[in-house]
């Protein structure tokens, strides 16, 4: 099991992101969650140091963003972590107006597809979080999905957080 935590949450710095990861890492932490944002804005000195940091430490990765990125943007983010990288996730993308109540699988599936065939010798899983929830949706979406639902990697990430709201109302 991993003992992860999602670090954009606690930056305050992006300078002081490897003594950040430091600090986790002796706290017992053994996977460090990065979000896309937080990734871009480093410069690519920065980025090198808090990848040479997470192998330092013999650290996993996770990386999280959404599908408004390309996949050139996606994989700065992915390739210094290459195989330290145990999953990439995204925010579900939902249609333009009218339908914005939609999921527009048809722009998350192609990015999704290409993500996978970059990273096939590192080994991530690839998901969408909450995304599809029900079977209804997942036959609803299947046009879209059915290239994806072969692979092993491809996945949902269920957020719990967003699953206690829904089913407390709170």
């Amino acid at each position: 099991m991993n003992y992860a935590t999602a670090i954009w949450n606690y930056v305050t710095d992006e300078g002081a992101l490897p003594t950040l990861i430091n600090e986790f890492a002796d706290f017992g932490y053994d996977t460090i969650s990065f979000t896309t944002a937080l990734l871009n804005r480093l410069d690519d000195q920065c980025l090198r140091d808090v990848a040479a940091t997470v192998r330092a430490r013999g650290l996993m990765v996770t990386v999280h963003g959404n599908f408004e990125l390309s996949l050139e943007q996606v994989a700065r983010c992915l390739e210094p972590f290459a195989y330290r990288l145990l999953c990439v996730t995204f925010d579900a993308a939902l249609c333009p107006p009218p339908d914005q109540s939609r999921h527009d699988a048809a722009r998350m599936a192609p990015l999704l597809r290409e993500l996978l065939a970059l990273t096939a010798g590192w080994g991530p899983r690839v998901a969408v979080e909450d995304f599809p929830l029900q079977r209804s949706v997942l036959e609803a979406y299947h046009a879209e999905l059915a290239p994806l639902l072969d692979d092993p990697r491809y996945g949902i990430l269920v957020d719990v957080g967003h699953m206690h709201i829904r089913l407390t109302q709170e």
